[in-house]
């Protein structure tokens, strides 16, 4: 019998980030993380272009275009049901190589009040990822009539890298590393991209990792 794309998922996860959760917000669960600012100070059409440049850049530093990627797409049930084929964000991925959907119960906590959550599960490739669109979907969360909206939680998984590219909305994302060599480049290269208010956090993160000779 073949294998749920679902467990190799989780096996992915375990193999490589210790288990890790893909819930918000991934930066605090996991200690080879980035958390990135894609804010400007710009108005209008001119910011949205701004946070999706920086997005992209991120993206594309951590994706190559013959990676093999997972895109994982969760939102909460509401009493809908699973996340079909025709949603728009299956609609960016040319050609999807494999698809799986789970159920998931209580990923977030009690407190937030909703139990069930549908998640869809795509194996690709990153060129067969329009993922400026979905970057434009994302960056428009927070502001439905700006543009085509996406609401779900998109997390993208390379399973060449070991990366982990989670954009949850304009204001940043967050990039995840099996290993600090992976991040250390992209750490130094965009730097000037980092948010601020976490900025001491992450250089901590990557001296302590030097300094312990770790991974």
């Amino acid at each position: 019998m073949t294998e749920r794309l679902k467990h190799k998922l989780e096996k992915f996860l375990k193999d490589n980030f210790n288990g890790l959760k893909l819930v918000a917000p991934l930066f605090y669960n996991h200690p080879i993380s980035i958390r990135f600012d894609l804010q400007t100070d710009t108005e209008n059409a001119e910011y949205f272009n701004n946070v999706r440049d920086r997005a992209a850049t991120i993206f594309n530093a951590a994706f190559g275009d013959n990676d093999n990627v997972y895109v994982v797409i969760q939102r909460a049930t509401f009493n809908r049901s699973k996340i079909r084929p025709k949603n728009y964000l299956f609609r960016q991925i040319s050609n999807p190589k494999e698809i799986d959907f789970q159920k998931l119960f209580r990923p977030y906590p009690p407190e937030w009040h909703i139990e069930k959550w549908n998640r869809a599960i795509i194996k690709t490739v990153t060129s067969d990822i329009n993922s400026q669109n979905i970057i434009k979907g994302i960056s428009y969360k927070d502001f439905p009539t700006s543009g085509k909206a996406i609401f779900e939680e998109v997390y993208f998984i390379n399973l060449d890298r070991k990366t982990i590219f989670n954009m949850y909305d304009d204001r940043g994302c967050d990039l995840l590393a099996a290993d600090k060599d992976t991040l250390l480049p992209i750490y130094e290269k965009l730097n000037h991209l980092i948010l601020d208010h976490d900025r001491k956090k992450i250089d901590e993160k990557f001296n302590k990792l030097s300094a312990a000779g770790n991974l």
